[in-house]
């Protein structure tokens, strides 16, 4: 079974580079999806009579839907003859949808795939392989090669990224600078997060109740960030055999590392942010989170004037020695294998995935690119630079047909570590037990 690597080639700079991005889409879910035969393409039933292909949205506001309807819509009837039909839903709760509809043939031709749901997709053959058609699409190659890995299943691809939300630890510089950090001051290590963290402490007269948010949420932000500190500290999810590895010495250190500042009063397990209103660090609550532009949006919407400044920083290295990490969760369009219209449906995913697209849809999201040559808009121009930055220690998460039942798994597991209903070495020993389990490994 496939496992998690850290590859350190550079990418290019800013100017020159693809800007892996923002949206928080491991655990989203398609809604109900309308029974229309396999692929779901109607011969008939567009606006002027002829042939129309689906295309099923996620998250899209009502200017996000106005976009697709015109600009993407008469794009694609002048490149193919067909009209567009849309659907469209909430990343809801109920990823168990799209798979039954993958089942019974109702996909639409073109669907909106969330970080980590190619696997699980593709191993029930609902995915058209699109390798070929890739391969001879010459701007294929403006594409960030670790963005196309979370695409790819068995070696195959499956999908091409969008958007992606890259995590590393962003920091609110009002409450650092009381504590006498600037941005060329930032922490590169474990070690000097936490002795950031700890002068921060309102405790120790800094300006944070609980410095250090790690994302917890009502979804699994906080085993995103655990994850992120293994990958960091030179573990993966499993070995070769596929056997669960989380009580390695990596996996000890990062949980022992993310549950002492709970101990020590750095973080507050019951601060979970609901998904609307402001969250820890944009209510002053917290000083730095391992997260995306998810933080930085929510800081800029909620937050008291004037709003400050908030910077994403290096990703961290366990040692002084290690290599630093950073996650992303990568959005994806990929096409049905039921479509009737193979040609048709790819011609959209380019469509859907050209720069001056992918620039516009990435704003209204608030993501940041996946392609080099999609950071000419003004939205990508005002954003923290360190997030681009950060995209090149990119390391997203390992393949496989039960993540979607994993990333939950391993949550309930944390949150007793956190609450010292268990030792590290019991949490990580269940870890691998229900891991396994999951996959099937004895």
């Amino acid at each position: 079974m496939p496992t998690a690597e850290h590859t350190n080639s550079a990418l290019p700079s800013r100017r020159t580079v693809l800007r892996a991005g923002t949206l928080m889409a491991g655990f989203g879910a398609l809604s109900a999806l309308s029974a229309c035969g396999t692929g779901a393409s109607s011969a008939t039933g567009g606006s002027g009579g002829g042939k129309t292909l689906s295309l099923q949205l996620l998250g899209a506001d009502d200017k996000t839907v106005e976009f697709l309807k015109t600009s993407v819509t008469e794009q694609f009837k002048s490149k193919t003859g067909f009209d567009l039909e849309l659907r469209t839903s909430d990343w809801a709760s109920g990823f168990q949808k799209m798979v039954t509809a993958a089942a019974s043939g109702s996909l639409a031709d073109v669907v909106t795939l969330g970080g980590i749901w190619t696997a699980p997709l593709a191993s029930k053959k609902a995915l058209l392989p699109l390798d070929a058609k890739f391969a001879a699409w010459d701007e294929g190659k403006n594409f960030n090669p670790k963005m196309l890995t979370d695409a790819r299943y068995e070696d195959q691809l499956y999908a091409v990224p969008y958007a992606s939300d890259t995590r590393t630890a962003c920091y609110r510089m009002d409450h650092l600078e009381k504590v006498g950090y600037t941005e060329d001051t930032l922490p590169t290590t474990w070690e000097e997060y936490k002795t950031m963290a700890q002068k921060l402490s309102a405790k120790t007269g800094g300006p944070a109740k609980n410095p250090i948010s790690w994302f917890n949420d009502k979804s699994i932000g906080i085993q995103q960030s655990f994850a992120q500190l293994m990958f960091q500290a030179g573990g993966t999810y499993w070995d070769a055999s596929g056997k669960a590895t989380f009580s390695s010495e990596a996996g000890k250190n990062a949980l022992d590392y993310l549950t002492s500042f709970y101990k020590d009063g750095l973080s507050d397990f019951n601060d979970v942010f609901t998904g609307t209103g402001a969250g820890a660090v944009a209510a002053g609550r917290s000083s730095a989170e391992y997260s995306g532009l998810l933080v930085y949006r929510n800081t800029q919407d909620f937050a008291e004037k004037p709003t400050p400044k908030i910077v994403a920083g290096p990703p961290l290295k366990a040692t002084a020695a290690s290599k630093p990490v950073s996650s992303a969760w990568v959005n994806k369009f990929g096409v049905a294998a039921g479509t009737k219209h193979q040609d048709e449906a790819w011609e959209l995913v380019k469509i859907l995935t050209s720069a001056p697209t992918m620039e516009t849809l990435n704003e209204r999201v608030g993501a940041l690119p996946t392609r080099s040559d999609a950071v000419n808009s003004e939205f990508f121009k005002s954003l923290p630079e360190g997030f681009s930055k950060a995209s090149e220690f990119v390391v997203t998460q390992p393949p496989s047909p039960n993540m979607l039942a994993i990333g939950p798994a391993i949550k309930i597991v944390l949150q007793k570590a956190i609450l010292g209903q268990a030792t590290t070495d019991e949490a990580l020993a269940e870890m691998d037990k229900k891991v396994n389990e999951i996959n099937g490994v004895a």
